[in-house]
């Protein structure tokens, strides 16, 4: 019974491991490693701001070196700012780049996180405060603690849409997306559109091109949009059309569309049902040296396949990132946490007492500015979230965190030695001991043979040696019985044994095994 308790034993923990293998979450790597990328943009983020504040520096020098070396200590410090901080942003134990903006207050700072289609945003601990009310929990170094981390999909509120050039006066601010008719494989102008996040629920196409579509968030947001569309592209000024308007006969609405007339010919009464769809109807009316002119068009809304509900996920890192993918980790991160996370690590650097590295400016901060300047000039340093979540600050356990505008090796330098010491050792000299204690050489006993040494165990047990299993004889009984007057003697059942030995003997052989390892495994 032993032996099926332990196979069952083993097949549970092989079940356990095995769960826990596919549940993990697929953002995070099983050890994160360390690559330098953020280490770089903090410290050419702090190159950027030295420039554009016109602060004389050699990047050779040992002021500049301090510099680097101070920002690295503060970004240790934030790592283990508190035991919060290491709880709630570790990856399997060890800290990343996301436990530092956490411990260092950027993440606080900045809010409401864009990370492509998603917004990320701290919850801070709280405590009572002296008149009753919460306050926020301060950890040693004056940030606000975090408590959770909330992961939410990106309302249009979150991210606004980058403004398109406007020739017409008031049409308002647009922006096209890769319309969900075309094929990036087949076509270079599709593939060379943005991808519109899942936080639209309608989309509806482009009058210029069918790879571009507008994603809109509702009826009153498609009718603005698509007026703004309508006069950027009729009315360019290389169309000559003076006075452009759009006029809505009905705003794009869930409604009641209007039946449509009979095709030319039909025979019966035509009597189409009514149904409720997301469209609208708009006039467009210019002047073109003349009469006014006008055209017109029905324009439908179409569900987003994509679309998502805005939801979201509170807990720790390894709770918020179970629904993201590889795809989500290569967006980048915003310029305004690197700036923050940049910004305060050097500010809590230059505040440190004995601070002789070059001068930190409260009043001129580095900006989100210098860190879209240093990603335009730097295609090697540009952070993104898998950098940030899957990246140790520093390249092993308790070595000092690397700061440097230069690419850093993923090793620690191995320090090489000199050949050629200085001062040289003289090799001919004799150490001085003292003087002679007068101790002879010590005695050592004989050392035994291998035969004496194997000797007691080759002896144990005389008694067995010379024992040998007796011979045992048998026969085949051959009963005999008289029956009507004659004596009849049964052979057949010993013919049948003797033509069967080695068939009876394999069987009982493994019998009597089973037997005997059974009470063994029993005992």
């Amino acid at each position: 019974m032993k032996l099926w308790k332990r196979i069952v034993l083993i097949f549970s923990l092989t079940s356990v491991l095995f769960q826990q293998q596919v549940y993990a979450s697929p953002a995070l790597a099983l050890a994160p490693v360390f690559e330098g990328v953020v280490n770089r943009a903090v410290g050419k983020a702090i190159v950027m701001n030295l420039e554009r504040r016109g602060v004389m520096y050699a990047a050779n020098d040992a002021v500049f070196a301090r510099t680097m070396t101070y920002v690295g200590n503060a970004a240790n410090d934030a790592m283990w700012a508190s035991t919060a901080v290491t709880t709630i942003a570790a990856v399997a134990g060890a800290p990343v780049w996301l436990t530092c903006a956490l411990g260092v207050g950027a993440v606080a700072a900045v809010g409401a996180v864009a990370w492509g289609a998603y917004k990320l945003t701290q919850e801070s601990a709280t405590v009572p405060g002296p008149n009753g009310q919460e306050t926020p929990k301060l950890m040693p170094n004056g940030q606000p603690e975090p408590a959770a981390l909330t992961l939410s999909i990106a309302t249009a509120t979150d991210n606004p849409t980058t403004p398109q050039p406007q020739p017409v006066p008031g049409a308002g601010a647009i922006q096209l997306y890769r319309s969900p008719l075309c094929n990036a494989s087949l076509s270079s102008e599709c593939a060379a559109q943005p991808v519109a996040g899942p936080q639209f629920p309608f989309w509806m196409l482009s009058m210029s091109s069918t790879n571009q579509a507008l994603f809109v968030m509702s009826g009153a947001d498609a009718t603005q949009q698509y007026q703004a569309h309508v006069l950027n592209t009729l009315c360019k000024p290389s169309n000559n059309r003076n006075n452009c308007r759009v006029t809505w006969l009905k705003p794009i609405d869930y409604q009641l569309e209007e039946p449509q007339p009979a095709p030319p010919g039909w025979p019966g009464p035509w009597n189409p049902t009514p149904r409720k769809r997301w469209y609208g109807i708009y006039r467009f009316e210019y002047d073109r040296g003349g009469p006014t002119q006008f055209d017109g068009a029905t324009v439908y809304l179409l569900p987003n396949e994509a679309y998502k509900p805005p939801t979201s996920t509170t807990g720790t890192l390894e709770d918020v990132v179970k629904s993201l993918t590889d795809d989500d980790l290569k967006q980048p991160v915003p310029d305004a946490l690197i700036a923050q996370l940049a910004n305060r690590l050097w500010q809590q650097a230059a505040g440190k007492p004995g601070y002789d590295g070059l001068p930190y400016s409260a009043t001129d901060p580095i900006t989100a500015e210098d860190i879209a300047k240093m990603r335009a000039e730097n295609a090697d340093i540009r952070p993104t979230w898998g950098d940030m979540i899957n990246s140790t600050p520093s390249r092993a356990p308790g070595q000092p965190v690397p700061i440097s505008p230069n690419p850093i090796p993923l090793t620690p330098p191995t320090p090489t030695p000199d050949p050629k010491p200085n001062p040289t050792p003289e090799t001919n000299q004799k150490p001085d001991l003292g003087p002679d204690p007068g101790v002879g050489v010590p005695g050592l006993e004989n050392i035994p043979s291998a035969a004496e040494i194997l000797r007691p165990l080759l002896n144990l047990f005389p008694e067995l040696r010379n024992f040998r299993m007796p011979n045992h004889t048998g026969e085949c009984p051959k009963p005999v019985f008289d029956l009507f007057g004659k004596s009849i003697q049964m052979t057949t059942q010993c013919d049948l044994a003797e033509e069967n030995r080695a068939a009876i003997f394999s069987t009982m052989s493994v019998a009597w095994l089973l037997i005997a390892l059974f009470i063994i495994l029993s005992a």
